[in-house]
């Protein structure tokens, strides 16, 4: 690619990304958000009733800085995710439910177009998506199982998701909460209960790739029940050692009575889900 390339609609057509194009209908502004008090980029897209926010750790870390022109009318690549954040990250505060960009690229500037070739080359790109994913259609989930394309869409968006990097190497450190499968799994548990529980999830699970199988494991392990407790995650540990056909998987996860019954049957469904299967 040209030193001076710049992010097209021809471009980002040819990359199948056009999912992920959106049209601004006013120019990106730097406020205060009203509830967090925290300084954010504000993202009003054609379409779309909610805001989405740009937060300062993202234009930190990116140098992402939209030059004034920029407005209605122009075109930007977008993923997205819903986080729940506390004004001065104290859990105190009221808990405020925002869209923010999980990663977002202008078009026609040149170095956007370079720090979109390295995203490129990054597996994030699969997590982003499949983030995005679920922040847009999450709550439609206990629905979509119910025919097999939509029950794959799922278990595509969810294999898909992995841990973000390690804050400590020098990553976005303000978002690892928000970011962790196990932060994403309480967000998200009201619309990913119904996934657990399905009757087809276990056997569905297993024709997933190893990678994705453990992921969406990990991802479902982690949701919180209000009414069951945890006597859901026990029986979904239980259909899903009884799916494998392996005897000591099915009688590790058969009758968890203790803690270290369920870490047992924790383990071993793991290592099973990570190993090549038939």
């Amino acid at each position: 690619m040209a030193k001076g390339s710049v992010i097209t609609n021809a471009f980002v057509d040819a990359l199948g990304l056009g999912a992920s194009s959106y049209t601004l209908t006013a120019p990106l502004k730097n406020i205060l958000h009203p509830a967090l008090q925290e300084p954010m980029f504000t993202v009003h897209i054609d379409g779309m009733n909610e805001v989405v926010y740009i937060d300062r750790q993202y234009c930190f870390d990116n140098q992402f800085a939209p030059p004034p022109s920029y407005g209605a009318g122009d075109k930007l690549l977008l993923w997205i995710r819903r986080v729940v954040r506390h004004r001065n990250n104290d859990a105190q505060n009221p808990a405020t439910s925002l869209l923010m960009a999980s990663d977002c690229f202008l078009y026609d500037q040149p170095r956007e177009f370079q720090r979109f070739r390295l995203f490129l080359r990054s597996k994030r790109i699969l997590d982003t998506q499949a983030r995005d994913f679920l922040a847009r259609f999450g709550d439609k989930f206990s629905q979509f199982i119910k025919r097999e394309d939509g029950l794959r869409k799922v278990l595509t968006c969810l294999g898909n998701i992995a841990e973000w990097p390690d804050p400590e190497n020098g990553f976005r450190k303000n978002s690892a909460s928000d970011a962790s499968l196990e932060g994403l799994a309480k967000q998200y548990s009201k619309e990913l209960l119904p996934v657990r529980d399905f009757e087809k999830i276990p056997h569905a699970i297993l024709a997933c790739s190893p990678e994705q199988r453990v992921n969406i494991f990990r991802l479902l392990c982690f949701l919180e029940d209000g009414s069951q407790g945890g006597e859901g995650l026990m029986v979904f540990l239980r259909d899903m050692g009884t799916a494998t056909g392996a005897d000591l998987v099915i009688r590790k996860t058969a009758a968890i009575k203790s803690p270290a019954d369920l870490g047992r049957a924790l383990e071993i469904l793991r290592n099973y889900l990570g190993l090549p299967i038939g």
